[in-house]
């Protein structure tokens, strides 16, 4: 279980003068075949989160894992998808952040917060083709 003392620091820091922080939570639900603990574990985590933002005044938002993929073109390309696209977006970070396969979690992350900020492919003149770039 995460440290509810360690995530409420950890958000403090973010609060810095009168600068805004917004928080994007992916949410998502155990499978019928992950069991009781994994629903208990999942409802608990989530439900700690949502009280440590209420506590701290921070916005935050729950996205659905379909919304934030489906938005980015990320359908069907899997962990690899998600990958080369955070590479190719914070391409000055891939080095420091991105460049194992097990990374594929922190890719996810970074682009959650880029969904919430606003960013999609019509918006970027660069947009990968993401189906290419996995098929080389």
């Amino acid at each position: 279980r995460p440290s509810s003392g360690a995530l409420v620091e950890l958000f403090r820091s973010f609060q810095v003068d009168d600068s805004l922080v917004r928080i994007a939570v992916e949410s998502s639900t155990p499978t019928h075949l992950s069991g009781k603990f994994a629903w208990y574990d999942s409802g608990f985590s989530s439900g700690m989160l949502h009280g440590i933002f209420e506590a701290l005044d921070i916005q935050s938002e729950r996205v659905p894992v379909s919304s934030w993929k489906k938005d980015l073109g990320l359908v069907k390309l899997g962990k690899p998808g998600s990958l080369e696209l955070a590479r190719v977006l914070f391409e000055d970070y891939k080095d420091m952040y991105l460049t194992r396969k097990k990374d594929h979690g922190r890719a996810e992350s970074m682009l959650i917060g880029a969904w919430a900020l606003g960013v999609r492919p019509e918006d970027v003149d660069t947009w990968p083709d993401l189906s290419a770039l996995l098929d080389d």
